[in-house]
C-alpha cells in the first residue's frame, strides 16, 4: 500500500467517524447549546477530512480545485467553532466577540467564492494542494493565530 493509499483510507474513515460521532452527539441532545456547537465544529472537521480524501485521488485540477475549497471552508470555521465551544465549556461570557468572529470567518467564506482565499491547486506526489491566495494569509496569521493565542489564555486562567 502506498502512501496516496494510506491518506485515502485515513482521510475517509476520519470523515466517517466524525460525520457519526457529531451525528451521536446531536441525537443525544439536540436542543443544547454545547451539543449544536459540537454539531457545527464536527461538520467543518467532516468538510476538511472529505476534502483530504478527494484532493488525494486521481482527479482533474477543476475538481481538485472544487475540493480544495469544501477543504478550506472547513478550515475556516474549525478556530472560531472551537473557540465558542471552548467557551461555552469554561463558562466564560465571550459577549459581542463570538458574533463578530463568525461575521468575520462568513467573510472568509465567501472569498473562497472569489478566489481570494485560495487561488488555485497545484499537484504534488501526495495529491493536491491549495495554492493560497491574500484572504489564506490573513486568516492564517491574524484570525487564526489570534484566536488560538486568546483560546489557550483564556482557558489557562479560567
Amino acid at each position: 500500500m502506498g502512501a496516496l493509499e494510506v491518506i485515502q483510507i485515513t482521510a475517509l474513515a476520519a470523515t466517517l467517524c466524525n460525520a457519526a460521532l457529531t451525528v451521536m452527539v446531536l441525537a443525544r441532545d439536540h436542543r443544547s447549546t454545547l451539543n449544536r456547537i459540537y454539531m457545527a465544529w464536527g461538520i467543518a472537521v467532516t468538510l476538511w477530512n472529505l476534502g483530504v480524501y478527494h484532493l488525494s485521488r486521481d482527479i482533474t485540477p477543476h475538481e481538485a480545485f472544487f475540493w480544495a475549497k469544501v477543504l478550506q471552508l472547513g478550515v475556516i470555521f474549525i478556530p472560531v467553532i472551537l473557540f465558542h465551544l471552548s467557551m461555552v465549556i469554561a463558562q466564560i461570557r465571550a459577549g459581542w466577540i463570538i458574533p463578530a468572529l463568525y461575521l468575520v470567518h462568513v467573510g472568509f467564506a465567501i472569498s473562497l467564492y472569489f478566489n481570494e482565499f485560495i487561488t488555485g491547486v497545484r499537484k504534488l506526489d501526495v495529491g493536491y494542494w491549495s495554492v493560497p491566495g491574500p484572504g489564506f494569509f490573513i486568516f492564517g496569521n491574524v484570525f487564526y493565530t489570534g484566536i488560538i493565542v486568546t483560546l489557550v489564555f483564556l482557558l489557562y486562567r479560567a
